[in-house]
């Protein structure tokens, strides 16, 4: 008879685990000799062994020796097959059973392992809060340290405050009393500044002042000393008759005629011609660097007045002459040694030949002539010269109404006020080309409105008023006869 399922259960199970127990001990003493030691798995063992056979072979475990054993086994095992029906059922119970207690088993193992992984888990955070509690009583030092120190701080600061809140107020009063003397200072520098302009104005206006009076002394000294040289040519032209202690004084013929050469001297005197004998250099030295005709070619000087610029061009290196009609202009100039002939421009043009200047210079003498005279002097003018010979043609700019007002208007022998594109449209009918118009001699800026400061519409204006009235003074048309030499 088998004994009941549980005591027989926990009889097998108990049979079991000593036998396990005492096979991982041999297994330890194995391992041990061959230098290394695996710890045991008691539950690979239940499950190797949880199960139950009803069919045991013969003899088993060990088949006994002898014939009457041997018969014996065979007896058991015949026997335990004619009793299958009734063992059968009670090993597949108790193998349920032992796989039951095998599955329980390992999820106890499970449970354990887990309860290991728990544990050293809680280990490590209980490191961890030790650690923490170590930082925390550090903390804690460090936090009183700084407690102290602020409190120390605190009270230096304290003192510090009230020092810098004296040192502020101080400084606040002594930036008043700079404040109070930056603004006398500035008061009394406006003041001189205002005292300083006045002083520039006044200057500004004596200079203005001794400048037209030196102007007028020169232009009248200039005229003393033209009367006096006229006086002597006409001396020197007149028969003195030998029965006659002394000699007829010659009638001054500006009581009769108006005095053309003493307004020109007076308005147009030594030095404000030699001023502006430069005004065409590149001009004339161009024709000395072109080909031999024009190089060697005469420049003529129509209306040379006393003869500055036929000298200053003889100075340039060219061959110059000037003519004039003005008696007085013309002696001057012989005096002064300059190549000046009194004839008229036009008669003097007709009775040279065609193509023999190299230039022809007119300054101040167009607006003398009435359209047509000035387009038949123009003409033939150009007949007159070379072939790339140069013209100039210089003439108050009307355009400029300081001009127009002060010098055009002073001149009653002035016929037209020739604007700079009415002398370009004259030369471009006569056939010149190559027409320049030169603007010269700007209305000094002290003459010319002041420019405010500060406002851009205004100062706009200004400065176009400034162009409409003070413009260039004069302007030179500049052309050449086209053609090659």
């Amino acid at each position: 008879m088998l004994a009941m399922p549980d005591q027989a259960n926990e009889a097998e199970i108990r049979a079991i685990l000593d036998n396990l127990q005492e096979e991982i001990r041999r297994h330890r003493q194995a391992l041990g000799e061959l230098g290394f030691f695996t710890p045991p798995d008691p539950l690979r063992t239940v499950r190797e062994r949880q199960w139950v056979n009803s069919h045991l072979p013969i003899g088993w475990p060990v088949m006994p020796k002898g014939i009457i054993p041997k018969l014996i086994a065979y007896a058991q095992k015949i026997t335990r097959r004619l009793l299958r029906w009734y063992i059968n059922p009670l090993v597949d119970q108790q193998n349920a059973y032992n796989a039951a207690v095998s599955e329980a088993l390992a999820g106890i193992h499970a449970q354990l392992n887990q309860l290991d992984v728990l544990s050293s888990r809680l280990t490590a955070v209980e490191n961890s809060l030790r650690s923490l509690a170590g930082i925390k009583e550090q903390i804690n030092a460090l936090e009183q340290t700084l407690a102290n120190e602020s409190k120390i701080g605190f009270e230096r600061n304290e003192a510090l405050r009230t020092h810098f809140d004296e040192i502020e107020s101080r400084l606040a009063t002594h930036f008043q009393e700079i404040d109070t003397h930056l603004t006398q200072l500035q008061k009394h520098a406006d003041d001189q500044d205002a005292w300083m302009h006045d002083l520039e104005q006044r200057s500004d206006h004596l200079s203005r002042a001794l400048d037209v009076e030196r102007s007028t002394r020169e232009s009248q000294e200039e005229t003393t000393r033209l009367r006096l040289q006229r006086l002597e040519n006409w001396y020197r032209r007149l028969d003195i008759p030998k029965n006659v202690n002394s000699p007829p004084v010659p009638r001054d013929r500006t009581a009769d005629t108006f005095d053309y050469y003493l307004l020109g001297a007076r308005w147009r005197n030594v030095a404000q011609v030699s001023a502006r004998l430069s005004d065409y250099d590149d001009l004339f030295l161009s024709l000395l660097q072109a080909g031999s005709s024009l190089a060697n070619a005469p420049v003529l000087d129509l209306g040379a007045g006393r003869g500055e610029l036929v000298e200053h061009l003889a100075e340039l290196g060219l061959h110059a002459y000037g003519i004039d009609i003005d008696a007085d202009a013309v002696s001057a100039a012989r005096d002064a040694g300059r190549d000046v002939r009194m004839e008229e421009g036009h008669a003097h043009l007709a009775s040279l030949s065609d193509n023999s200047l190299a230039a022809l210079v007119m300054v101040q003498v167009i607006e003398h002539l009435d359209v047509e005279p000035l387009l038949d002097l123009l003409r033939l003018g150009h007949r007159k010269l070379l072939p790339g010979g140069l013209l100039v043609a210089e003439t108050i700019n009307p355009t400029c109404l300081w001009a127009l007002s002060n010098w055009y208007l002073l001149d009653p022998s002035h016929k037209t006020p020739l604007h700079p594109e009415m002398t370009r449209f004259l030369l471009e009918q006569v056939g010149f080309g190559q027409i320049e118009i030169r603007y010269l001699h700007p209305v000094k800026p002290e003459e010319q409105l002041e420019l405010p400061k500060g406002e851009a519409i205004a100062q706009r204006n200004i400065e176009q008023l400034n162009r409409f009235l003070y413009g260039p003074q004069d302007y030179a048309a500049i052309a050449r006869k086209v053609g090659e030499e």
